[in-house]
C-alpha cells in the first residue's frame, strides 16, 4: 500500500504526513504506540489489565514532567489513517470508564 498523496488535516493526518516526508515505508507494519493518560498508578494498572484482556500489548510508564501515568498500547499495524483512527476510537471507549484520556500516538518509522 503506497503512502497516500495527502492526509486529512488533523493531528493523525499531520503525524502521517511527517512520517511520509521522513521516508517511512507505508508498505510494512510498524510498531505504533498509543498513549493513554491516567491520574494514578492503580488506575493505570486497572486500565492496563482491561486493555490486555481486550488483546492489546500494554506497558505502564510514569510521566514525571506531567506527573501522571501513561498506559502505552503497542500495536503492529500499517500506517493507515483509517486503521489508526479506528484504534484511537476503540481505545477511547475502553479507557473512558477509567478516566483515561487518549494522549496521541507515535512510531519509529521503518524505512
Amino acid at each position: 500500500m503506497p503512502a497516500p498523496k495527502s492526509f486529512p488535516d488533523d493531528p493523525t493526518g499531520e503525524v502521517l504526513q511527517q512520517l511520509k516526508e521522513d521516508g517511512a515505508n507505508f508498505d510494512i507494519p510498524h510498531s505504533v504506540d498509543f498513549y493513554i493518560a491516567v491520574a494514578t498508578e492503580e488506575t493505570a494498572q486497572n486500565l492496563g489489565e482491561a486493555l490486555s484482556e481486550a488483546g492489546y500489548e500494554v506497558e505502564l510508564a510514569f510521566d514525571e514532567e506531567e506527573e501522571e501515568w501513561a498506559v502505552v498500547c503497542i500495536c503492529e499495524m500499517l500506517l493507515d489513517y483509517d486503521k489508526i483512527t479506528e484504534t484511537e476510537k476503540a481505545l477511547e471507549q475502553l479507557s473512558q470508564p477509567f478516566g483515561g484520556e487518549l494522549d496521541g500516538w507515535g512510531t519509529y518509522p521503518e524505512m
